[in-house]
């Protein structure tokens, strides 16, 4: 963060996103998260393996610039990568696309000794578990890097990355919502989108 506080732009008091109702987070809280990130925060990125995750810490990386940046598997959720964050004194993190399931229930909790804790995920969740300390962002029907995508680009113009967005939602079979958004991205970059099959796609 270079020591600076950010600012959504035009940032109103909507909480419903153009094209996402959020079944639970609240941008109000993120927009907050967002504008007291100071350069005295270690600031640690987790996310999937997979081309969803790595999407979405492109996306998270390009604003933030976290201290450290880890691509980690569901079972990695666990007591030695806490004992790993807290050795490194981080205060902040953000986890994307990183399915917490009732058997990690315990890992939610230990979130909690530390400052602040961003959750954006897209899986079926069993809990919510947005407190004091954790935001916890959940949108069914979308990959996890398009719901990044669209906070972040309250922050940042994005756009350069639309591409990477949407192959993630192919990857991850989630483009039925934001068909229209697909399509559009598919026209820029002179191709065809027609539900997730690429006809003439360039080189």
């Amino acid at each position: 963060m270079q020591g600076k506080k950010r600012a959504c732009r035009d940032f109103g008091e909507d909480l419903i996103m153009e094209g996402i109702k959020w079944v639970v987070g609240n941008e109000k809280r993120f927009a907050d998260f967002i504008a007291n990130l100071n350069g005295k925060d270690k600031i640690a990125l987790l996310s999937h393996t997979d081309l969803d995750g790595v999407a979405s810490a492109k996306i998270v990386y390009e604003v933030i610039k976290p201290d450290f940046v880890m691509f980690v598997n569901y079972d990695e959720l666990n007591d030695k990568l806490i004992d790993e964050l807290k050795k490194n004194k981080v205060n902040k993190i953000i986890m994307c696309d990183l399915y917490i399931n009732e058997l990690r229930k315990d890992f939610a909790e230990k979130l909690k000794k530390f400052n602040n804790v961003l959750i954006i995920d897209h899986h079926p969740f069993f809990f919510d578990f947005n407190n004091e300390k954790i935001m916890f962002f959940n949108a069914d029907g979308y990959c996890a890097a398009y719901l990044c995508y669209s906070l972040f680009s309250k922050i940042e113009d994005l756009e350069n990355y639309d591409w990477l967005v949407a192959c993630a939602c192919i990857s991850d079979y989630s483009y039925k919502k934001n068909e229209e958004w697909m399509k559009e991205v598919f026209e820029k970059y002179g191709d065809e989108f027609k539900g997730g099959i690429a006809e003439g796609i360039k080189d």
